[in-house]
C-alpha cells in the first residue's frame, strides 16, 4: 500500500478505481438473474417496467459508452440524478468499468456541488434534463472548461450541449466482462447540514461488504421475490444501500421519483411492496394525513418491513406508526461513514421505544467519558464504532480524518446511553449541544417536547451567539395550518415540563424548516437566518 495512505489515512488517488471483489459479485450476481430470469422487473417506475435482460443490455451499452468517450479505470463519473433508471445503470456501469461513480444529491447546494466537481474534477457528468443549466453553472463555478468533461443529460434529447443519453448508448454494442474488470468503491458525499459536504472513501469491501451484506439480508429479511420502494434520494447512501441489496437477490426496485406520502401509500398497495426504506420525517408527513386515507391503508398483506433512518425516530412517530401499521416499522442508527451499527427489528421497538436498538453484527461499539474511559450502563458518553465495512478516511481532507478516524474507530460526535439489556439511546450530536449559563441543553429533547404541542408540526432548536461564551435557546416553529399560537403560550406549555434554562429565550415562527432531502435540519442556513433578523430583518431567511 502507498506509505502515504498508511500515514494520513487518505487514498492514492488512482487506487479508487481498483478492483473490489465484492463489486464484482455484486455484478455477476445481477448477470446471472439476467440470464436465469431475463423477463423478470428490476426497475419500476410509473408507468413503465424494465426487465434483468433489458437492463443488463443498457449497463454493457453504457459500459461501451464510457469506454468511448475515454473514462478508464481510476477515471470519476459525477451522477446528478433523481430516483431514476439512469442512476442504476450509471452505477451499474462504473462498477463495470472500474469508473470511479462520485454521487451528488440534485438537491445540493449549489456551492456544494461546485464544491464536489473542483476537489474530484470529474471526466464526465450524467444529469438529469431539470438540472442541465444548473450543473453547467456549477461546473464553471468549479473551473471545469468546456471540453475537459464530458456532459451527459437523461432522455433522447441533446440540452446545453450535453450529449443525450439515449443517443450516447445507441452508438454502441454491449461491451461487459464482469469477472476481470470494474468493482471500483463509489464515492458518497455526506450531507454537509453543519458544513461542507466530505467526500467518503473506503479502500476496500472485499471482506466488509460481504459480511455486512450477508448479515443484512437476515436482519431485515430480504429474499429473491422482495419488492423494494426507493422514495429517498438514491444519492444517499442508506436507500444506495437497500436498492444494491434488493438487485443482489433478484428482487425488483419500484422507484419514486420523489416522496409524497398519499402516492406513497398507492404504491405500496399497488405495487404489493415487500419493504421501503424512509426517513422520519417521512413518517411524521404519513402521520399526517388525514383519518380516512389512512383507514384505507390500514391493510397492506405484502409489506413486511419499514426501514427506518437518517435522523432521531421521536417515540411517539414510533408509537403512531406501530398503532396504524402493526409491528412492521424498524430502526436503525448508522452513517456514511460506518454504515450500519445499532438496530431495532420490527417487533421490539414498542417494548424499547426511546431506544434505536442494539449493535448490528459484526460492531464493535464503545461508550467513552470525556477522559476515554468506558462509561457503565445508563451513563452516557460519546459513540465510538468499529467494523470491517467502516469508511478509512475523507476524500482529499485530511484534517477530517484525523478527527474522526482515530485509532481503528470511527467517531461521529453523538451522546449514546447503553442500558442493563444492551440497548442504546441516542441523546444528542456533540456539536448541536447549546452551553448556557446554567448547564447544557439538548435541542432533540426540547424539540420532541415542542411536537407535544397538536397545534406544532415541525421544529427546530439551537443556540444562537450569547454572553460569557455561552449561547442562547432560539426555538424555530412552524404551526399546523389554521391554527394560531402564541410565544408566551408555547413558553408556559415547556416550562410545564422542562427544566427553566431549557426554555427557548426566543421562539421564531416560520413557513417551513430548511432541510435537506432526507429530512436533516440545515442548521448552518438556520444561523445565517437567525443572525440576519438579529440585524434588523423583519422575517426569517429561511
Amino acid at each position: 500500500m502507498d506509505s502515504r495512505y498508511q500515514r494520513t489515512g487518505m487514498p492514492p488517488e488512482r487506487s479508487l478505481g481498483r478492483n473490489n471483489g465484492s463489486m464484482r459479485i455484486l455484478l455477476g450476481a445481477i448477470e446471472l438473474h439476467a440470464k436465469n430470469n431475463p423477463n423478470k422487473v428490476m426497475l419500476a417506475t410509473e408507468g413503465t417496467r424494465a426487465t434483468y435482460k433489458e437492463c443488463f443490455e443498457k449497463i454493457g451499452r453504457l459500459s461501451a459508452a464510457l469506454e468511448g468517450i475515454g473514462l478508464e479505470m481510476g477515471d470519476k463519473l459525477a451522477l446528478v440524478l433523481q430516483n431514476q433508471r439512469e442512476f442504476i445503470e450509471s452505477y451499474l456501469a462504473c462498477m463495470f468499468m472500474g469508473v470511479i461513480p462520485v454521487v451528488i444529491g440534485e438537491g445540493t447546494l449549489g456551492d456544494d456541488i461546485a464544491g464536489i466537481l473542483a476537489g474530484t474534477k470529474p471526466k464526465a457528468l450524467i444529469v438529469g434534463r431539470s438540472l442541465c443549466s444548473f450543473v453547467k453553472g456549477a461546473c464553471r463555478r468549479a473551473g471545469l472548461k468546456e471540453g475537459a468533461y464530458c456532459g451527459v443529460v437523461t432522455g433522447d434529447q441533446q440540452v446545453d450541449g450535453f450529449v443525450a443519453y439515449e443517443s450516447l448508448l445507441s452508438r454502441y454494442a454491449p461491451c461487459i466482462d464482469p469477472l476481470t474488470r470494474g468493482g471500483a468503491v463509489p464515492l458518497f458525499y455526506t450531507a454537509g447540514t453543519t458544513g461542507t459536504p466530505k467526500g467518503v472513501y473506503r479502500a476496500s469491501w472485499n471482506e466488509g461488504l460481504v459480511s455486512l451484506v450477508l448479515s443484512s439480508l437476515v436482519e431485515f429479511g430480504f429474499h429473491s421475490e422482495e419488492r423494494h420502494l426507493v422514495s429517498c434520494p438514491l444519492h444517499h447512501s442508506a436507500p444506495f444501500f437497500f436498492s444494491m441489496l434488493t438487485l443482489a437477490i433478484g428482487g425488483t426496485l419500484v422507484f419514486m421519483p420523489r416522496f409524497d406520502p398519499a402516492l406513497f401509500l398507492e404504491a405500496l398497495k399497488k405495487e404489493r411492496v415487500t419493504s421501503a426504506y424512509v426517513s422520519p420525517l417521512m413518517l411524521e408527513s404519513l402521520l399526517g394525513l388525514p383519518k380516512e386515507l389512512k383507514q384505507a391503508y390500514k391493510d397492506l398483506p405484502n409489506l413486511r418491513i419499514i426501514i427506518c433512518a437518517g435522523a432521531p425516530l421521536f417515540p411517539e412517530t414510533k408509537e403512531g406508526i406501530i398503532d396504524w401499521l402493526g409491528d412492521k416499522l424498524s430502526e436503525f442508527y448508522g452513517s456514511t461513514e460506518a454504515g450500519i451499527n445499532i438496530y431495532m427489528p420490527p417487533g421490539e421497538m414498542r417494548r424499547h421505544i426511546t431506544a434505536c436498538g442494539r449493535p448490528f453484527p459484526g460492531n464493535e461499539l464503545k461508550i467513552l467519558d470525556e477522559n476515554g474511559k468506558e462509561c457503565p450502563p445508563g451513563s452516557p458518553g460519546e459513540l465510538f464504532i468499529k467494523n470491517p465495512w467502516m469508511a478509512k478516511a475523507y476524500y482529499k481532507d485530511e484534517e477530517a480524518t484525523r478527527k474522526t478516524f482515530k485509532d481503528g474507530f470511527v467517531r461521529l460526535g453523538d451522546l449514546m446511553l447503553k442500558d442493563q439489556e444492551g440497548y442504546y439511546t441516542f441523546i444528542e450530536h456533540k456539536p448541536h449541544i447549546i452551553p448556557s449559563l446554567k448547564g447544557e441543553v439538548y435541542p432533540y429533547e426540547i424539540e420532541r417536547v415542542l411536537r407535544l404541542h397538536p397545534a406544532v408540526v415541525d421544529t427546530a432548536v439551537l443556540g444562537a451567539p450569547g454572553l460569557k461564551q455561552t449561547q442562547r435557546v432560539v426555538a424555530f416553529v412552524v404551526l399546523r395550518p389554521g391554527m394560531a399560537l402564541g410565544k408566551r403560550e408555547l413558553s408556559a406549555f415547556l416550562g410545564e415540563r422542562l427544566d427553566r434554562f431549557k426554555v427557548p429565550e426566543e421562539v421564531v415562527f416560520v413557513q417551513e424548516i430548511p432541510r435537506n432531502s432526507l429530512g436533516k435540519v440545515l442548521r448552518t442556513k438556520m444561523m445565517q437566518s437567525w443572525l440576519g433578523m438579529s440585524m434588523g430583518l423583519k422575517e426569517p431567511a429561511l
